[in-house]
């Protein structure tokens, strides 16, 4: 990918395809891309793969990573509290310069999150996912322009891929 960071969004069991691509970044000793997540879940106790994501991040200290975000906060939260808006993945991943290449951004999630983060749904693209029998970074990439919260931070059909 080689690209200075990727901005992952996940919700729930959207996790399962952003870790697949973190372990082909990460197991790929040319590719310096960081690797910044924001997972999204109902409750703390909903955060499937958490051990293994945590591991990721002290395997990798630096390159990899993650914050939690749950709409139910227990008492002691640390971690961001709501959907997944603009303004957390701004104060996580940073403003993006619209075609520079350097970064890019993944979704995976419920198709509300979807359409909140990108403006559309992969249930809206099911003329897509009707040819993709294996989606990859390239197929995944793009069908239509992208607005929703990650418009807001700079971020567009050519830097944000949908899973």
């Amino acid at each position: 990918i080689n690209a200075e960071y990727m901005g992952c969004v996940a919700g729930g069991t959207g996790i399962c395809p952003i870790l697949q691509v973190m372990h082909a970044v990460l197991d790929n000793p040319k590719d310096k891309t960081m690797v910044k997540v924001i997972f999204h879940n109902h409750t703390a106790e909903d955060i499937l793969l958490k051990a293994e994501l945590d591991e990721l991040m002290a395997e990798h200290p630096g390159r990899v990573q993650v914050r939690y975000s749950v709409s139910e906060v227990p008492s002691g939260w640390t971690g961001y509290q709501g959907r997944v808006t603009a303004d957390m993945m701004r104060h996580f991943f940073g403003q993006s310069t619209p075609g520079s290449g350097e970064t890019f951004c993944l979704l995976s999630g419920p198709d509300g999150m979807m359409s909140a983060l990108a403006g559309v749904s992969m249930a809206n693209m099911s003329h897509w996912r009707k040819s993709a029998k294996q989606p990859v970074l390239a197929m995944a990439k793009n069908v239509g322009t992208v607005s929703g919260e990650i418009s807001h931070i700079g971020h567009d059909e050519f830097s944000v891929f949908r899973f």
